[in-house]
């Protein structure tokens, strides 16, 4: 989504994800970095200008802690780390962070000590005024950055930040959060010098500098010379350019204009497979579509028709003819990635077009007053489109009492209509379950901060309790209201998947958050053979 990639309480974690299989861990390229699945045939070389295609548009933006569309993904990962990060099975840790230690006194207490020695950009140390300052800017209101709403319940940046050295930070929750590390972990929640902001010199620690961008055209990164990783990056220069639509993306891949798309289209996935010099890497692990309904908007602030719209869709010809077979079904149930994922083992949602109707017949909707309504998606994330396209079709089968008016935009959908609008698309990450409510705090369909108090209160509950049992007891109750009044659609949990040309070497397959692993982890790990 127009990611709120803040992921605030959590649970323990499990050792392999549901239904990814095993991973094997290697230090063989990278010393200490673990990597998984690493088809490398040659030792890294540096050199080169690495050219990434991804759709954009003149909204882009350049910003160390936030993100309007996935465009901006990509440029900010090769410039700004954060202090730990997600292994392939979403346990936090600090191979690619920039915390040496992160010391849990309590739920409501969090050491944090910076690793020795690591500069910005501009040749200055990093201390822990940085880190305060940091997060001091996710937390300013007048900002409105999307991590403030999930931050803010727990911390308060006057009282809650203390120096206990030049390198030492201790974080003093206002509340216990038992997965707080995870927070530490969020792709936004990087650290920037004392006094950054977006409009002045976009300097970071990570192993690319800025060197320009145009929104809507390109952004140029050259290589930090003293990037504290030892012996990366391997390129000299990337360059992250804007692309229209998927259909130009892809284009520019198979004629040579860029060395690798990311996010192309799933129903392409063969044909690119099928050409000369071209790679596929697909990855599953919990991303999901989403048609989401505002709870405080009328007419989906009535749960009658929140469930009835879920009672439309067709999840299985969602899977097969949307995503054609790469992804799994949905039961409007988001954290498919974490061992509570449907606790109450709920049945499988299917279309019953009659209840359908008879809610939506109870809530003042028939063929004569008909629920009706636009339903927009962007062309830069794959499967929004086809989705909404998808729905408008089934929406059909109530005989006039739905009419959903599907509509294709270019990525300024995320400034222009995104959480603007009574109902929506969007995408999100995956995450497990506690730190997705907290990603989703702020945005109108959510039940946390909404419309049910009950909600907030069970959440700050689990994200405090250090019992297990205890936890999954109370995250049960959680997804009994997400199932019965929630405002997500999840018909499905998809793929994503990202082409590039041959001589492109680094590239990981494992479950991640972003694109082309973490977009290469900064892109430090790719490299040309």
């Amino acid at each position: 989504m127009k990611e709120s990639e803040t992921a605030s309480a959590g649970i323990s974690r499990r050792e392999l994800l549901l239904g990814a299989g095993a991973f094997t861990m290697t230090t063989a390229l990278f010393g200490s970095m673990p990597l998984t699945a690493v088809a490398a045939t040659a030792k890294p070389k540096k050199g080169g200008t690495f050219r990434l295609g991804v759709v954009g548009s003149t909204n882009d933006i350049l910003d160390a802690q936030t993100i309007v569309a996935k465009a901006d993904q990509a440029r900010l990962v090769p410039g700004f780390e954060t202090l730990l990060e997600f292994d392939p099975s979403f346990k936090t840790e600090n191979v690619y962070g920039l915390a040496d230690t992160v010391d849990v006194k309590s739920p409501s207490q969090y050491v944090v000590r910076l690793k020795k020695g690591i500069t910005f950009h501009d040749g200055k140390t990093i201390s822990a005024d940085d880190l305060i300052y940091s997060y001091g800017r996710l937390l300013d209101s007048k900002l409105a950055l999307p991590s403030f709403k999930a931050l803010s319940p727990f911390l308060d940046p006057a009282t809650g930040l203390k120096k206990l050295d030049a390198r030492t930070v201790q974080f003093d929750l206002k509340l216990p959060n038992v997965g707080f590390k995870s927070t530490l972990a969020a792709y936004t929640n990087t650290l920037v010098p004392v006094g950054y902001t977006r409009e002045g010199k976009q300097i970071g620690t990570g192993p690319y500098k800025v060197a320009s961008f145009t929104p809507g055209r390109e952004s140029r990164h050259t290589r930090n010379p003293n990037y504290w990783g030892k012996g990366r990056p391997y390129f000299d220069d990337i360059i992250i350019q804007d692309f229209a639509d998927k259909t130009a993306l892809v284009n520019a891949l198979l004629s040579g204009q860029i060395d690798a798309a990311v996010d192309v289209p799933l129903p392409q996935i063969a044909q690119l497979k099928g050409s000369p010099g071209i790679n596929v890497n697909e990855v599953s692990g919990g991303a999901w579509l989403t048609i989401a309904m505002l709870t405080d908007r009328a007419p989906f602030n009535d749960g009658r028709v929140r469930q009835a719209m879920r009672l439309i869709i067709d999840r299985q010809q969602i899977l097969d003819r949307v995503l054609q077979g790469h992804g799994t079904i949905g039961n409007d149930l988001f954290g498919f990635i974490d061992q509570t994922y449907n606790a109450n083992k709920f049945p499988q949602r299917v279309p019953d077009i009659a209840k359908a109707v008879a809610l939506l017949k109870e809530a003042g909707f028939t063929k004569d007053k008909p629920l009706e309504f636009d339903l927009a998606a962007p062309d830069d994330t794959g499967g929004l489109i086809p989705l909404v396209q998808a729905f408008a079709e089934q929406a059909k089968a109530t005989d006039g009492v739905v009419k959903v008016n599907a509509k294709a935009m270019d990525s300024t959908y995320w400034d222009t209509t995104y959480a603007k609008v009574p109902v929506y698309t969007s995408y999100w990450s995956p995450r497990e379950y506690l730190p997705q409510i907290a990603a989703t705090a702020g945005y109108g369909e959510t039940l946390y901060e909404k419309t049910n108090p009950q909600y907030q209160t069970l959440y700050t509950q689990a994200s405090g309790e250090p019992d297990e049992a205890k936890r999954v007891a109370i995250i049960k109750q959680l997804q009994t209201l997400d199932y019965n009044e929630g405002a997500y659609i999840i018909p499905v949990f998809n793929s994503f998947a990202d082409a590039y040309k041959t001589k492109l070497q680094g590239v990981v397959n494992r479950p991640g958050q972003l694109n082309l692993d973490y977009y290469g982890r900064g892109f430090q790990n790719l490299w040309f053979s």
